[in-house]
């Protein structure tokens, strides 16, 4: 009889910054009381391993907005009236390193899982019964900040990153669904 084992891996990153970390905490803490509810009534097959880490990540603060840091809320439209036009002044950090700076370390974190599942199959196949597995999915969740989140965005969308505006608005606190494209 074949054995299905399942592990999830739920690996949420999250700005170090109090707003975004305030989110990644309760989305955290109402997982793991998902999860355990969800065990209890069996809803998840015993053989399902879930494992959740927390982890900071300064790649994902806000973006700095130069000289318009602690200004009104005004202060961000001239930035990102800017950002369409493909200019940056004010000290203000560019829509491409904050694309650069998020999206290498997303990349960063699914070579790291790869690896490590790589790693990982290899050891729970030595003397592996015939017919069991174990299958593992990876969940990946990034905190951020509406700005950067949605400028990270456009670099999985092979978007112009100075558009970003064009995306549809985030709301705080919540779950977007983003895959890689293969190519763009």
């Amino acid at each position: 009889s074949t054995t299905r084992a399942r592990k999830i891996n739920i690996r949420i990153h999250s700005s170090d910054f109090s707003r975004a970390l305030e989110t990644a905490n309760i989305f955290h803490s109402d997982l793991q009381k998902f999860i355990a509810s969800a065990q209890s009534k069996h809803v998840i097959p015993s053989t399902t391993k879930i494992s959740i880490v927390f982890q900071k990540a300064v790649q994902l603060r806000e973006r700095n907005f130069g000289d318009w840091e602690l200004c009104s809320n005004d202060s961000y439209q001239k930035v990102w009236n800017d950002d369409v036009k493909g200019i940056t002044r004010n000290n203000v950090e560019s829509v491409q390193a904050v694309q650069l700076r998020t999206s290498n370390f997303i990349v960063k974190q699914l070579k790291l899982c790869a690896s490590t599942l790589n790693k990982e199959y290899s050891k729970d196949t030595e003397g592996e019964e015939e017919g069991s597995s174990t299958t593992t999915h990876d969940v990946f969740v990034f905190v951020g900040h509406g700005d950067t989140l949605t400028i990270t965005q456009t670099a999985f969308l092979c978007m112009d990153p100075n558009l970003p505006r064009t995306l549809p608005h985030l709301k705080n606190a919540e779950l977007r669904k983003v895959a890689l494209k293969n190519s763009c």
